[in-house]
């Protein structure tokens, strides 16, 4: 995929007629993850879009106290995976203290009356065993500008005087990549659009709240992809249950079939078709009516 090919069922299409709309999102915070050791060769972005109101006001002072200030054991911030497999911050905590702490962090990120307008958008993709440096570069172009993408068309008609932010989690080895990537969604999609978005911020996740809820959403994803992939596949797991279940939440991945007809279809304006990871079941009632 290039930005602007049309793709059946992105993000974009899967929540936008869906979302309620009663207030702005001008404020996307997005977070990739990706197994330090490769083995896996899943790579995911993910994250949240809402307003502002609903992001300063109530969500991000409610995950300070609950989840920083009243941790049983002191952190900086909430990370997925460190949380998962008891490293950094998370080293000599319980397997009940870890769970305990996740559950509230899905508590939260569920909860309409602090944060009643945010959605989840998120987007994966396998990487191909050969050439992996080269295809991670690409895939992350791919998933980047899929939640990209939505979040601009979910935007698009509710901005209104306001400019649409993106707020990436500084991870170093991505810093750069999603800068360019960024660069290149400016260039190809329409310049009154683009003129309502503001430059992306790259910002550390123990200081931007909603990061770190874009954190667990991104670690979700991937491991609902590593989940799959296991023989027999494992179940779906309970936070990401309930995140879908308590929230509009959507996002699709590039396999090997998008793979194959992005080699085949050189037009511009050649449908890539990209099969489901997760979603409401609103947003799935409304996939199937289309």
């Amino acid at each position: 995929m290039i930005p602007g090919r049309p793709i059946v069922g992105a993000v974009g299409r899967s929540i936008v007629a869906l979302y309620p709309g009663k207030k702005l999102p001008p404020v996307a915070a997005f977070a990739a993850y990706f197994d330090d050791s490769k083995s896996d060769r899943i790579l995911a972005v993910a994250g949240y879009l809402g307003p502002v109101d609903d992001w300063d006001r109530g969500f991000a002072p409610a995950w300070e106290q609950r989840i920083i200030r009243n941790a049983p054991k002191p952190i900086t911030e909430f990370k997925a995976a460190d949380c998962r497999h008891a490293v950094k911050d998370f080293a000599g905590w319980s397997s009940e203290e870890r769970t305990d702490i996740t559950i509230r962090c899905v508590d939260l990120i569920t909860d309409h009356d602090l944060a009643p307008n945010i959605v989840g958008i998120g987007a994966a993709t396998v990487l191909p065993k050969s050439d992996e440096e080269k295809w991670y570069g690409f895939g992350y172009l791919l998933c980047f500008s899929t939640v990209v993408l939505g979040a601009l068309r979910l935007a698009e008609n509710k901005l209104g005087s306001d400019k649409l932010e993106f707020v990436f989690d500084r991870q170093d080895d991505l810093r750069h990549r999603a800068g360019l990537m960024f660069d290149e969604i400016r260039r190809l999609m329409p310049p009154e659009l683009m003129r309502r978005v503001k430059d992306p911020r790259f910002e550390e996740s123990h200081e931007i709240m909603p990061l770190q809820a874009a954190d667990l959403l991104a670690y979700e994803t991937y491991k609902e992809m590593k989940n799959r992939r296991e023989k027999p596949p494992r179940p779906v797991s309970k936070a990401l249950g309930r995140l879908v279940e308590g929230r509009l939440h959507a996002a699709h991945y590039f396999d090997k079939t998008a793979y194959a007809q992005m080699r085949a279809e050189h037009e511009p304006n050649a449908v890539i078709t990209l099969p489901t990871i997760y979603s409401s079941a609103a947003a799935i009632r409304a996939e199937d009516a289309s």
